[in-house]
């Protein structure tokens, strides 16, 4: 298993995708990203719709153990992969070890981060979507493991 460590965290991160559609006669609405269509974006970059980390005005850290593929969308931050400047709205390859750096947003609020092969954490209703104000999921602190699922096709091309 692939696992994520995350440190620090400079402001509330937590997983989000496209949130819990049809359960609002129960009194949950939907949630889910704040910016679905970053988590859009990021799907059709990596080829499906995977949860994000969603990062409120800035980011953090983030090393992986093994390589995958990540997309970054959202609003623009300064990301640099092993102190090399990263473009955003775009995809890249991170390797055994290797360090993401996500600083400050230069315009916007919610930035993402997506894994290709996704997050691993609890479904709730058929969504990962964390809401810490009702119970569901929490925010990311530092020094946080997460497992991410296997990368469908590391050998993609970067776009």
């Amino acid at each position: 298993m692939t696992r994520l460590r995350i440190t620090p965290v400079a402001a509330t991160m937590t997983v989000q995708d496209l949130g819990r559609a049809g359960h609002t006669a129960l009194g949950l609405s939907r949630g889910g990203a704040m910016d679905r269509h970053a988590v859009l974006e990021a799907a059709a970059m990596l080829g499906e719709i995977w949860p994000a980390i969603e990062m409120a005005g800035v980011g953090g850290s983030f090393e992986v153990d093994q390589a995958c593929r990540i997309a970054l969308t959202g609003a623009p931050m300064v990301a640099r992969l092993n102190g090399r400047d990263l473009a955003w709205n775009a995809t890249h390859r991170m390797g055994t070890g290797d360090i993401l750096i996500i600083g400050a947003a230069s315009r916007g609020i919610y930035g993402y981060v997506t894994f290709a092969g996704g997050l691993e954490g609890e479904t709730f209703l058929g969504s990962q979507a964390a809401s810490p104000g009702i119970g569901i999921g929490r925010a990311f602190e530092t020094g946080d493991i997460v497992g991410l699922g296997r990368d469908p096709d590391l050998r993609a091309p970067e776009v």
